[in-house]
């Protein structure tokens, strides 16, 4: 099965709660809140407004100590040189079902860099659409090579996903996508992800 994420917008974004509790029920597997500019009380507020069943599915990529005050699915952590050491201290915290992620943006290490991690977003695999000079660096057949050669269930697209490109994402091995440009920068986000989705479930 191919699985769908979503990436939140970095600002405020008008009923976002409402959005991510529609996304989900349309077939959305993870939601990484992704607000580097938030306060932890301004995260708070957000994961507030979510019923419980929609907490359990929401991955934090900062103020990791909202991860089990809220009970939230885990903890996304950027691509830095630090990673592991970073992935040490949340694994102290990763009972159970959490999970901790991490962003890659190298395809030469893909194998080594997803040890002892549950799984990863690699990016851009397109170019983005909503910065539009993030372009990927690799073909895609360097890139169906790499991912022939390490744990691509474990490895997630990101960057330039969209109606047109979904498709490619499956065809070069990967388990799933992730969806950000395209979701928030149209005029209704879970109708796109339905579109989206409809195209490759």
């Amino acid at each position: 099965m191919f699985d769908w994420l979503a990436v939140s917008p970095e600002a405020d974004y008008a009923e976002e709660a409402l959005i991510i509790e529609r996304l989900f029920d349309a077939g959305l597997w993870r939601y990484h809140l992704r607000k580097p500019h938030f306060s932890v009380w301004h995260c708070a507020a957000l994961l507030e407004k979510l019923p419980d069943a929609c907490r359990k599915r929401v991955v934090l990529h900062q103020h990791y100590e909202l991860v089990p005050q809220y009970g939230l699915a885990g903890f996304h952590i950027k691509d830095r040189v630090d990673a592991d050491a970073l992935r040490d201290q949340q694994r102290v915290f990763a009972e159970g079902s959490l999970s901790v992620s991490r962003s890659i943006h190298c395809i030469s290490n893909l194998n080594t860099n997803l040890r002892r991690w549950d799984y990863g977003f690699i990016s851009p695999v397109f170019t983005s659409i909503s910065k539009y000079e993030y372009v990927a660096e690799w073909t895609g057949a360097e890139l169906s090579a790499a991912l022939d050669s390490a744990p691509s269930e474990k490895i997630y697209a990101l960057g330039g996903v969209s109606e047109d490109t979904c498709e490619r994402c499956a065809d070069y091995g990967f388990k799933g996508a992730v969806l950000h440009g395209a979701l928030w920068m149209s005029d209704s986000p879970v109708e796109r992800f339905n579109q989206i989705r409809k195209i490759l479930k």
